[in-house]
């Protein structure tokens, strides 16, 4: 998948997401107002689904919907955003 694999690159996968990478959610009727990185590099699965949990639980605080989830082999990536 193109410009998948580098973190720093997620906003330009976010906007191009839709429309050029087959199987990405649509983002119609959202406003994209952030990203949340979750680090879970040398974590065991229950550190890493304590962690996932806990910043699910943040978003769910500020009011806010998780549009997309990426991965890389290093990081969990929570595309949010709110209705427009």
């Amino acid at each position: 998948m193109p410009c998948l694999d580098k973190p720093y690159r997620v906003f330009f996968c976010v906007y191009a997401s839709s429309q050029r990478i087959p199987g990405c959610m649509k983002f119609e009727g959202y406003k994209i107002s952030g990203v949340k990185v979750v680090n879970i590099m040398e974590e065991n699965a229950e550190a890493i689904e304590k962690m996932v949990n806990q910043a699910i639980g943040e978003v769910y605080r500020q009011k806010l919907k998780i549009l997309d989830i990426q991965t890389t082999g290093d990081n969990m990536i929570l595309v949010l955003g709110k209705k427009s």
